[in-house]
């Protein structure tokens, strides 16, 4: 399967797809209860593109590390721990790109969509690059590796500044973690379901961070842990979030060139 990836495709492709789901799903949000599933072409691909990154390394590294014969092959796959792990991360990434839909302010959603458009840019410049020197069963592994370093950290870095300047809401100033938690669950828009509170399981991590920054006069410490846990947490779920959707079209776009040309 070629490796090459047309850049302008895959970035419409990905931008289109999640803007368009993330659209319904918060169309849907206040009206149904079973909303979540708007959410499933995101975490189809996500889950898909972070599966084919990870069971291909995995498996040329069992290739490598055992013996030809033994029986140990037909336990050690790599299938089993990619599949977990790709599981949980798409669960996780979907259900909190789904919450910032919900909540983000426009210029947080700028910022967002800003990370996760230069983040497929980026990941498909190293496909591109690193085809002509890394094996192909480790290449979108790597390319995602050198995609979390150059993308995540700038993301971070521009998150991490974007919140410390974000205008504190009067009301939350001087408010204790109670009534900071009643004023976030107030900002979500009124769900119903299992997905809602999945969702207020989010808002007790936003109040948490805001709560230290409220105190931050006797939290110091604990301010600054939160927002560089929260700067880099939003940052590697967004660009890895990104290439598993960028892989995933890396995929679909192949193989329909490979039909073109067999007809």
């Amino acid at each position: 399967m070629p490796a090459q990836m047309n850049v302008k495709k895959t970035l419409a492709g990905s931008s289109l797809l999640t803007l368009f789901v993330l659209i319904i799903w918060k169309l849907l949000y206040t009206s149904s209860a079973y909303s979540g599933w708007a959410l499933t072409p995101l975490l189809v691909a996500s889950v898909f593109g972070s599966y084919r990154s990870v069971v291909q390394s995995r498996q040329a590294f069992l290739d490598a590390a055992l013996t030809q014969d033994t029986w140990l092959r037909k336990w050690l796959t790599g299938r089993t721990y990619a599949a977990f792990t790709a599981v949980a991360f798409g669960v996780t990434a979907t259900l909190f790109i789904g919450y910032k839909a919900l909540v983000a302010s426009i210029p947080e959603f700028l910022v967002l969509a800003l990370f996760f458009i230069g983040s497929v840019v980026v990941y498909c410049k190293q496909i591109n690059t690193l085809s002509a020197h890394v094996n192909a069963r480790y290449l979108p592994t790597i390319s995602t590796s050198m995609t979390l370093v150059l993308a995540g950290s700038i993301s971070a870095l521009v998150y991490g500044i974007f919140v410390a300047n974000e205008p504190i809401v009067g009301l939350a100033r001087n408010a204790g973690f109670t009534d900071i938690w009643e004023f976030k669950v107030l900002s979500l828009p009124q769900g119903s379901g299992s997905i809602a509170g999945i969702m207020e399981l989010f808002v007790t991590l936003d109040a948490i961070e805001l709560y230290a920054v409220v105190h931050g006069s006797t939290l110091t410490k604990l301010a600054v842990l939160i927002y560089l846990i929260n700067s880099l947490t939003v940052a590697y779920v967004m660009v890895r979030f990104a290439a598993s959707i960028s892989e995933s079209l890396r995929v679909v776009f192949n193989a329909r060139s490979v039909e073109i040309e067999q007809q």
